[in-house]
């Protein structure tokens, strides 16, 4: 278990003084200033200590799904608008992850583009997203929201659902509990995703999302800093980590991609092409090779 500066306390002559307030920077642990980087590293440490105490179950559960659907030929996609939308790009086209992820996304999600805040609350932009996609029965989805309200994420698991595939969401339970999937910008059923996902990853963060408690911020009780990003980037990589092994253990070779700044033989490219055979009907696995024969070709 791992010992959080808010709990810590030293002994001298036999009392117990505490050495951290949330609030400051000031308090002195061993002689040595506790600054807000500490704080935000001891914030962050405590999340994932939790996911691994808590989450532990599902993600071997995700990661079953999703092997099972790998190895009769599906694809694993991904989803997410706003700042989720960067963990659903974590997996894709990554050294070291696998070739058979695929993204449902577009500008519009991103944050770059000034509008995913509206679009998320958009439930029938799923329609639409889905129509350009190679998406089929027995694939599987993992969908982030950190919030789990909004139409647009809810959408597009029962959609997905309802094709057949299995459906696994990363959001904020805490959150998703606190806040009602009602009114302006939520879906019209008044889900929210964890209640429409398979298997739920909880990110395990606060209502809101922020965890530092500062003075002088503009909004009394108000808190800097999100997590979101960090334990949503976790939960994805410790899925397909499993993955990956899971495949193995099967007897599939997982297509795992390599580092286009690495050198790479031609037995390598011909292993690589082999492992993919299996998904050879599946439009991002053509992408990818392609684009790899033109990288190191």
């Amino acid at each position: 278990m791992h010992l959080s500066l808010r709990d810590r306390i030293s002994v001298q002559n036999g009392q117990a003084i505490v050495l951290y307030c949330s609030k400051t920077n000031k308090i002195l642990e061993d002689g040595n200033l506790v600054t807000t980087v500490d704080r935000f590293f001891e914030s962050v440490y405590e999340i994932l200590d939790k996911i691994k105490e808590t989450q532990k179950e599902n993600i071997l559960k995700a990661a079953n799904l999703i092997a099972e659907s790998l190895a009769k030929g599906g694809l694993v996609h991904t989803f997410g608008t706003g700042h989720s939308e960067i963990i659903a790009e974590e997996p894709w086209a990554r050294a070291g992850g696998l070739a058979v992820v695929n993204i449902i996304t577009g500008r519009d999600l991103t944050t770059m583009s000034g509008i995913s805040s509206f679009v998320e609350r958009i439930a029938q932009y799923a329609d639409a997203l889905l129509a350009s996609q190679d998406v089929r029965s027995g694939d599987s989805i993992i969908i982030i929201s950190n919030s789990g309200i909004n139409a647009l994420p809810v959408e597009m698991a029962l959609k997905t659902k309802n094709i057949g595939l299995k459906v696994i969401a990363i959001t904020n339970l805490a959150h998703s509990k606190s806040a009602k999937a009602r009114g302006s910008g939520r879906h019209p059923s008044g889900k929210r995703l964890f209640e429409v996902a398979d298997v739920v990853l909880d990110n395990c963060g606060v209502p809101g999302d922020a965890v530092l408690e500062m003075e002088g911020l503009p909004i009394k009780g108000q808190k800097a800093i999100g997590t979101s990003t960090i334990a949503g980037a976790f939960l994805m990589d410790a899925v397909l980590a499993q993955v990956i092994q899971n495949l193995a253990n099967k007897g599939v070779t997982p297509p795992v991609l390599v580092s286009g700044n690495i050198e790479v033989t031609e037995e390598d490219r011909r292993r690589m092409r082999e492992a993919l055979m299996r998904w050879k009907d599946r439009v991002p696995v053509y992408e990818w090779l392609a684009k790899q024969e033109k990288l190191y070709g």
